[in-house]
């Protein structure tokens, strides 16, 4: 199966967060081709600088893992977003019961425009996909269905 992971999915496996390897055993046993986009890969490195100025991390250790981290990533694809995204994220923003952010909802608009499910821990994120008719999924959900 293809599916394009928003931060909160990825990183948690890159970063061994908690419950890292219940999302890396789902990946491997559906045998997911991941994809990220240029976005989620920025939000990443910003969540890694995060750790850097709150001192949780050296800078040149920061700097080493974000170095070995397209080896974990070998087989997935990198997006890029597009004018559309943005334009497609807004327009989801403007649906306030869904209660989204602006990250989330570009995640969401890439799943769409590529045709791709996405993958997200943000129990949120994934139910307002759902709603909007995007393939959405938590994999920490033990039976595998939508949030």
């Amino acid at each position: 199966m293809k599916a394009y992971f928003d931060t909160s999915a990825f990183a948690a496996i890159l970063l061994e967060d908690d419950r890292w390897q219940d999302i890396a055993e789902w990946v491997d046993a559906q045998q997911i081709q991941g994809s990220i986009s240029d976005f989620g890969w920025g939000e990443f490195v910003s969540a890694i600088g995060i750790r850097v100025r709150l001192g949780r991390a050296l800078a040149s250790d920061a700097l080493d893992f974000l170095g070995l981290v397209p080896a974990r990533l070998r087989g997935w694809s990198r997006v890029a977003i597009v004018p559309a995204d943005i334009a497609a994220a807004t327009d989801m923003l403007s649906k306030f019961a869904l209660g989204l952010k602006l990250p989330d909802a570009i995640h969401i608009a890439v799943a769409q425009r590529l045709g791709l499910t996405l993958v997200s821990t943000d129990i949120r994120q994934v139910r307002a996909a759902v709603s909007l008719g995007v393939a959405a999924i938590n994999p920490l959900h033990t039976d595998g269905t939508p949030s």
